[in-house]
């Protein structure tokens, strides 16, 4: 394969939205987002981290010192989000749920009941130039409630760690481009 600088990907600026899970997702990079799908508004510097894992069973046999065979166990995905908007959807969003009620113009956040699961369905959508991408995610929910801090001179960055969930019958996610180096 032959180098190529037209094949190196920059995610200069982006969209990252949620919405409950079953929102219908376009099937193409030109449709908007149906109703339901809230964007998250500003991200970090740092943008999206995207970590696929996989997890094996390794089959040892007495006569060698590697494994003989390795079976496939899970599979998982996790989606890292510095969100920087601090609002009535990106907090209960970061801290798995809960509720954000009004009175007398006072906004109160309680946190979620700890049986509650908070399932949403997300979407990174981004351009290179004049090549698009979108990935879409299924089922999510927040695994890892990270600290943040609050404090003079910086904006407070409010950590989401997401993980990809199981569908049944269908894939958990899927990614599109009209990126030309993707073409078979």
């Amino acid at each position: 394969m032959a180098t190529d600088p037209d094949n190196i990907l920059v995610g200069a600026s982006g969209t990252v939205r949620v919405a409950p899970v079953g929102t219908t997702v376009p099937t193409d990079l030109e449709t908007a987002y149906a109703a339901g799908w809230v964007d998250l508004g500003f991200i970090g510097e740092d943008g999206v981290e995207l970590t696929p894992s996989v997890d094996m069973n390794e089959i040892m046999a007495w006569q060698d010192f590697y494994p003989v065979r390795r079976v496939v166990t899970s599979r998982g995905l996790d989606i890292g989000i510095p969100l920087l908007e601090w609002n009535k959807t990106t907090v209960p969003l970061a801290l798995g749920g809960g509720e954000i009620t009004t009175a007398t113009g006072v906004h109160k956040y309680e946190p979620p009941e700890p049986a509650d699961l908070d399932e949403r369905a997300l979407a990174v959508e981004w351009s290179d130039g004049d090549r698009n991408y979108r990935w879409h995610f299924a089922r999510v929910m927040v695994t890892d409630l990270a600290g943040f801090t609050v404090r003079r001179g910086e904006g407070a960055i409010l950590p989401l760690t997401a993980s990809v969930m199981g569908v049944t019958g269908a894939k958990p996610w899927h990614f599109l481009t009209d990126d030309p180096a993707f073409a078979a």
